[in-house]
C-alpha cells in the first residue's frame, strides 16, 4: 500500500491527524494531494457551498541553517457568496506557504524574514488543520462577480433606485397624517 502523502492522488485522502513536523521536515517529507473542501469545516462554515477541492503541494525540510521549514503552496476552487448578490460564486483562492517551524516563541529571532513562524506544542501538527489556516487566511474580504455578470448590478444602473432624491421626493408625495390635526388647531383658534 502506497504511502497518500508522498505520492499524489486525484481521489480524496484523509491526511494524518497529527504528525511530528521536525520529523518530517528531516525526513524531507512532503505531501502532494487533493483534499475535498467538505473535510475542512471550519472553511465550509465560510463558503456559500462545500463543494470544491483543495490541491496541496508542500514540503517539509530543514535548511542549511537548521531551520525547519514547510514551503510550497495550496490552492482550491472555492464557491464564495457575492457580496453584491448574495449568490454563491466561484472562485481561485491560494497561498503560498514559507513557514519556519519553532518550538519556543523564544526561537523567533533567529528566523530569516522570508519566512512566516509557527510554534509547534508538543512537536505535533494537523496537515489539514494548517492547510485550512493558510486557505482561511487567503480568502478575500469581499468577493463579487465582475458587474456585468452579477444580479445585483441592475439595481445599481436603475436611476430611481441610486438618486436618494428620487426617493425623498416619494415620501414627500404621500399626504402628511397630521394635516387633519392642522385643520382642527385652526378651526379650535376661531
Amino acid at each position: 500500500m502506497s504511502n497518500p502523502t508522498e505520492k499524489h492522488n486525484k481521489e480524496s485522502i484523509t491526511l494524518p491527524t497529527s504528525i511530528d513536523p521536525f520529523a518530517w521536515a528531516i525526513a524531507g517529507r512532503s505531501v502532494k494531494q487533493t483534499i475535498a473542501v467538505k473535510e475542512l469545516g471550519r472553511l465550509c462554515s465560510m463558503l456559500a457551498t462545500d463543494y470544491g477541492e483543495v490541491s496541496v503541494d508542500i514540503e517539509f525540510q530543514v535548511d542549511k541553517s537548521g531551520i525547519s521549514s514547510i514551503t510550497g503552496s495550496t490552492s482550491a476552487s472555492l464557491e464564495l457568496t457575492c457580496q453584491r448578490c448574495l449568490e454563491p460564486m466561484r472562485s481561485s483562492v491560494a497561498s503560498t506557504v514559507k513557514m519556519a517551524l519553532l518550538k519556543d516563541e523564544k526561537d523567533e529571532g533567529g528566523i530569516p524574514e522570508q519566512f512566516e513562524s509557527i510554534i509547534v506544542e508538543d512537536e505535533k501538527l494537523s496537515i489539514a488543520d494548517f492547510i485550512e489556516d493558510e486557505l482561511i487566511l487567503a480568502l478575500p474580504v469581499a468577493e463579487s462577480h465582475p458587474a456585468d455578470q452579477c444580479e445585483a448590478t441592475q439595481y445599481m444602473s436603475d436611476p430611481s433606485m441610486s438618486n436618494p432624491n428620487s426617493v425623498e421626493d416619494k415620501v414627500k408625495e404621500r399626504e402628511n397624517p397630521f394635516k387633519v390635526l392642522e385643520g382642527l388647531k385652526t378651526g379650535a383658534e376661531n
